[in-house]
């Protein structure tokens, strides 16, 4: 049985930055970062979240990383190979330092890429502790790990629960509206009436756009679209496709529909935007 590893921390401290820039990079540690507020959409090795206050980012080495908005954060980054290679003093994660080695302890494998924890309140505290002994600078690493210890295996139990749906034992709003997103996630790419959603969870349709409405502050129409918009980016970005092979995958019903809600979102074409990121 492998054991569980001594967690080495790389960084921690609070981001807080408005920001309109899209960035993209390779992860090369594991980061597990807490949202306080802010709104970002951020696509994972081509699976599109939007993140915003309460939600728990976790990513491993190797993933690939594109995200677009605001920041308000603890941002906790670990070494998870208890290798003492890799230097700690002037860390950045955007750097091209080489990938951590994946670590074998199957357990990591159940923390879902975004979720929201149920206890906030020993996880902000687990931050809190773990910044003021890491920034700016590292006061007492046997003490970081130990936080980061306690840290891991609370965002384990809170997966698990999150995993189990204790935390939805009741098809509460915030139910429907995950299950509902979830689908748009995976047929994004298929025609998408809101009638079709709401039958789906057997929801009146004009209450499932009140739902939306309350829990993400959009309608399902806005969600579908912005998600197809972001899976567009990730493709013009990743891939040679047309823009009419982009906008056909990506399920917009003409290239000039497609051509017209890009401009409009992140204000240049798809043709300016690949040839800027590239």
């Amino acid at each position: 049985m492998y054991h569980f590893p001594t967690p080495r921390v790389l960084e921690c401290t609070r981001l807080v930055l408005k920001s309109s820039k899209k960035n993209q990079r390779i992860v090369r540690d594991y980061e597990f970062d807490l949202y306080m507020g802010g709104e970002r959409d951020v696509y994972v090795d081509g699976f599109h979240y939007h993140i915003s206050k309460g939600s728990l980012v976790f990513r491993k080495p190797g993933q690939n990383v594109i995200g677009y908005g605001d920041y308000d954060m603890y941002m906790l980054t670990l070494d998870l190979s208890e290798s003492s290679e890799q230097a700690v003093e002037n860390y950045c994660r955007s750097s091209d330092s080489k990938e951590q080695k994946i670590c074998p302890l199957e357990l990591l494998d159940m923390i879902p890429t975004v979720f929201t924890p149920h206890s906030q309140y020993e996880l902000i505290e687990l931050y809190e502790k773990l910044s003021g002994c890491s920034h700016p600078g590292i006061s007492d690493r046997a003490l970081q790990s130990r936080y980061a210890t306690e840290l891991i295996f609370l965002v384990l139990a809170d997966s698990m629960r999150h995993q189990r749906g204790e935390l939805d034992l009741s098809e509460s709003s915030n139910s429907y509206v995950r299950r509902a997103c979830d689908y748009i996630n995976e047929h994004y790419s298929e025609p998408l009436p809101v009638e079709k959603i709401a039958e789906m969870l057997s929801l009146n349709t004009n209450y499932l756009i009140r739902l939306f409405g309350r829990e993400l502050g959009r309608s399902p129409h806005r969600y579908i679209l912005e998600t197809r918009l972001m899976r567009s980016r990730y493709i013009l970005t990743n891939s040679s496709c047309s823009v009419e092979e982009v906008a056909r995958t990506c399920g917009f019903n003409t290239p000039s529909y497609f051509i017209k809600c890009f401009k409009k979102r992140f204000g240049k074409t798809p043709l300016a935007f690949r040839n800027e990121s590239r």
